[in-house]
Parts: C-alpha cells; structure tokens; sequence
C-alpha cells in the first residue's frame, strides 16, 4: 500500500511542476542545408546553430528560421510543430548570389567621389573587381571634388561578367 501511494505522490508533484514550469514536450529538429555551414537565427535574430546541427524544440510551437550563409541568397523557412510529432528535419538548399565585377579608375583619383546608387563608395577609386549582383540595374556617378564636373554611367552586370571603366574627370 504505501508503495501505491508514494508512486502515486511521485507521479503528481511530476505533474504539478509541469504545470507550474508550462512544461512542453521537445522534438528534435534536425537543421541541415546544402552547402553546409549556414548560420541559423530565429526571428529575434538570436543564432541558434550552425548546419548542420539539432534544434530542440517545443510541441505545439510555429517559429521561423532564418538561413544566412555569404555568398548565397537568404532564406527563410516556417515551421509548425504538432502534439504528435517526434523527431522532424529541414533542409534548404541555398541559391548561390550571381555576381560580377567592376573594375573603376580615372587619371585623378584623389579628387574623385564615386556614388552608387547615390551611396558613396567608401575608399573612392580606384575600384578593382569589386563584386555587385548580378542583374541590377546600377547608376555609377563619379565626381571630381576639384572640377565639380560629374560623369555617370548605368550598367546591369551579368553573372561572372567584369565590367571595365575609366572615368575621363
């Protein structure tokens, strides 16, 4: 009889501190993503690994994350846990940033501002393969501080392409 009643007195002071600690059952997620070495954030931005890598979560919980690795385009998935899953993977397959090069110069590049897009470009000219993405339609403004004369020039790089200019301030 008392080992019934101390089973019984073990089971529910389990149970109350599942209660009092809002206790939720865990699922292993297992994170993985092609090419490996993605970072993993949660919505807060907080890392949670690195791929590939396990991710215990709570039953009953929907999140999303975020899969961040250079040179390759984001990427951001759902997921949604039920009662009655166990162990769940993901794996994502990362787009690799299509790119090309610019290469910038003119005879006085002390003297030269160069703006993208309105945004200065730190360390002015010259620019030797600098990598923009591919695709995008670009406005290159160079200034000459001295002169106040302006030369700008519009380009759209191709993937792999390397686009040579030299600015005649």
């Amino acid at each position: 009889m008392k080992k019934i009643f101390f089973f019984a007195l073990g089971f529910a002071s389990c149970f109350l501190l599942m209660k009092i600690y809002n206790y939720q059952p865990i699922v292993n997620v297992q994170v993985s993503s092609t090419p490996p070495g993605a970072n993993v954030y949660m919505i807060n931005k907080k890392k949670v690994g690195k791929t590939p890598f396990t991710l215990p979560v709570s039953k009953n919980s929907k999140f999303d994350l975020a899969f961040e690795k250079e040179g390759y385009l984001n990427e951001t998935w759902e997921l949604e846990m039920e009662p009655e899953d166990t162990n769940e993977s993901i794996s994502v397959d990362l787009e690799k940033i299509k790119i090309g090069l610019l290469n910038l110069s003119t005879r006085n590049a002390s003297q030269v501002d160069v703006f993208m897009n309105d945004l200065k470009v730190k360390g002015g000219l010259p620019l030797e393969e600098y990598r923009l993405p591919a695709g995008r339609n670009i406005e290159v403004k160079a200034i000459n501080r001295e002169t106040k004369k302006i030369e700008t020039i519009n380009i759209n790089l191709k993937a792999d392409q390397i686009f040579i200019h030299t600015f005649s301030l």
